[in-house]
C-alpha cells in the first residue's frame, strides 16, 4: 500500500475529467461513457499505482508497460467515449477542423506521435 502515489495533480485532473464528461454528456446520452470512464480509470492507475513507482525506481519494464498503456490503450479509449455530436460540434470550428486534416493523415499522425516520444526522451527534455 505504500507504493501507491496518490498524486494530487493526477487526482484532479481525472476527477475534472469524469466530472467534465458526466456534465456535458448526461442530457445527450451516456451510450459511450464506459469507454471515457474506462480510459480514465486506467489513466488514474497507470499514474498513480505501483506501477509508478516501479517504472521509476526499479523495472524499466515497469516504465515501458506504463508507456504502453498510456499511448496505446487510454487514448483509443477516450477517442471511442467521446460522444459523436461532442466531435461534430468541435469541428465546426475552424481552426480545429484545420488542425485535424492537418494532423488526421496516418503518416502524419504517425511521425508526430512517435516524435513526441523520442523529443521526450532527449535528456534534457527528460531530466
Amino acid at each position: 500500500m505504500n507504493a501507491w502515489d496518490w498524486e494530487p495533480s493526477v487526482v484532479a485532473g481525472c476527477a475534472a475529467l469524469t466530472i467534465g464528461y458526466v456534465v456535458a454528456a448526461r442530457k445527450r446520452g451516456l451510450g459511450r461513457m464506459p469507454y471515457f470512464l474506462g480510459g480514465v480509470v486506467l489513466l488514474l492507475l497507470d499514474l498513480v499505482s505501483p506501477i509508478d513507482t516501479l517504472g521509476d525506481h526499479y523495472l524499466l519494464s515497469a516504465h515501458i508497460v506504463q508507456h504502453f498503456v498510456l499511448s496505446l490503450v487510454i487514448p483509443p479509449l477516450l477517442l471511442l467515449g467521446t460522444p459523436q455530436w461532442f466531435a461534430e460540434a468541435a469541428l465546426r470550428r475552424s481552426t480545429l477542423r484545420k488542425l485535424e486534416r492537418a494532423v488526421g493523415h496516418p503518416p502524419g499522425s504517425w511521425l508526430l506521435g512517435i516524435g513526441t516520444m523520442l523529443a521526450w526522451h532527449i535528456p534534457v527534455f527528460f531530466n
